[in-house]
This record gives structure tokens, C-alpha cells and sequence, in this order.
């Protein structure tokens, strides 16, 4: 299962209710992070300097790298700018075979890592 970024239909802002809590200007969707994007409509969203400027924004992905016919699973968690540079970091760090297969997702959410 491979994550793809598809162009962005549509274009949203963080809108904020009288309790300070903001949610999607498209969808509706309340949110407890602010992401460059919404993971519930996939809307790009205008304010993404609100994210924290002292770092600059790493996307981090989940992944899956199986060895082989045979091999174990091993799962990563990789901070990267992107797709590309996801797998220059895994190449990098792990010995990936030919037959390797490779599954990725990125995390959009703080709230989506379990701990």
C-alpha cells in the first residue's frame, strides 16, 4: 500500500469558535492539531505558518519494509520532507534487497501515534 499526494482540489483555513477551538473551513472537522492540511478532506489549508516556524515542517511517515518471500516484517518511523526523501533516509539505514517491498503512510496527526 503505497500513500500518494494528489493535487489539492480545494483550499481551506483553520476557522477558530468562541472557545478557541479551531476546525475546518471546508468540512466542518474539529481538530486538536494544526497540520499544513486537513486529514479529514484533504483541504491545503492557508495558515500553515501557524505551524511552530522555530522548526522547520518534516513530514513523518509510517514503514513498512518486508525483506522477502520469507523475511519479517520490520516497521520505521521516518522524518522526512517527502515521499523521495523517505526512501533516501530508509535506503541509508536499512539493506533493502530487490525483492523488498515497501509500504508507507504519513502521519498527519500527533493523535495518530499510539504509544
Amino acid at each position: 500500500m503505497e500513500s500518494k499526494k494528489a493535487a489539492w482540489p480545494k483550499f481551506g483555513e483553520w476557522v477558530y469558535n468562541a472557545q478557541g477551538e479551531p476546525h475546518c473551513s471546508e468540512c466542518g472537522a474539529e481538530v486538536r492539531d494544526i497540520t499544513p492540511f486537513c486529514a479529514q478532506c484533504g483541504a491545503c489549508m492557508d495558515d500553515i505558518e501557524e505551524i511552530d516556524e522555530e522548526e522547520s515542517y518534516m513530514s513523518r511517515f509510517s514503514v513498512v519494509v518486508k525483506g522477502g518471500d520469507f523475511a519479517p516484517s520490520r516497521g520505521y518511523v521516518v522524518r522526512a520532507t517527502g515521499p523521495i526523501d523517505m526512501l533516501q533516509k530508509l535506503s541509508e539505514r536499512v539493506n533493502l534487497c530487490n525483492s523488498a517491498t515497501i509500504a508507507y503512510s504519513e502521519i498527519l496527526l500527533d493523535s495518530d501515534i499510539i504509544d
